[in-house]
């Protein structure tokens, strides 16, 4: 279903760390087909903007690793559509002028500094894979402080200050072209 999206970022997920805790304290038959995860309308519409199918996505994302996040399901997915929603707009127009050509790491991370703060760049990483004409960008990682500290206040998390307290990670592939 990513397919259909087009060339655009989509919403993966939002992970606690680490990475080894899923499914906390769900129950082993609800690890396969999933219900449905109550979220208000308007969440559910903004979600399903940005992920790929959130009607597959979202129960999946919130069975496997929104259980472990210390919040509920419409926090849990608020931060992350709201993070998701900053993010486009430094990539979104990034990769945009990138389209059929290559963009290195230093680059994503340089504009991320740029728009988000110095620092914020150690804390974006690219993963590449090879497409069978050589290696294209497969996903953008964002290092994050733990979901339970994103808590949303009365507005929007701040994708800046979140950068902020998230650890600095390696920049993942170098290079790598833009479908």
């Amino acid at each position: 279903h990513v397919g259909r999206r087009g060339p655009a970022f989509v919403l993966h997920g939002l992970w606690p760390q680490p990475p080894s805790e899923q499914y906390c304290d769900v129950p082993q038959k609800t690890r396969g087909p999933r219900p449905p995860v109550p979220l208000p309308a308007d969440l559910r519409s903004q979600l399903q903007t940005r992920m790929s199918d959130a009607s597959v996505m979202a129960p999946h994302e919130w069975y496997a690793h929104g259980t472990c996040s210390g919040v509920t399901p419409p926090e849990y997915f608020r931060i992350a559509a709201d993070l998701a929603d900053q993010a486009g707009t430094v990539l979104d127009p990034l990769f945009a002028a990138a389209r059929g050509r290559d963009i290195s790491s230093r680059t994503v991370r340089e504009a991320v500094a740029t728009r988000l703060g110095p620092d914020a760049g150690r804390r974006v990483a690219l993963t590449c894979r090879d497409s069978g004409g050589g290696a294209v960008v497969y996903e953008v990682r964002l290092s994050l402080p733990a979901v339970v500290e994103l808590r949303a206040g009365p507005g929007p998390v701040s994708l800046r200050d979140a950068l902020a307290h998230g650890p600095a990670i390696p920049p993942g592939c170098g290079r790598a072209g833009v479908p």
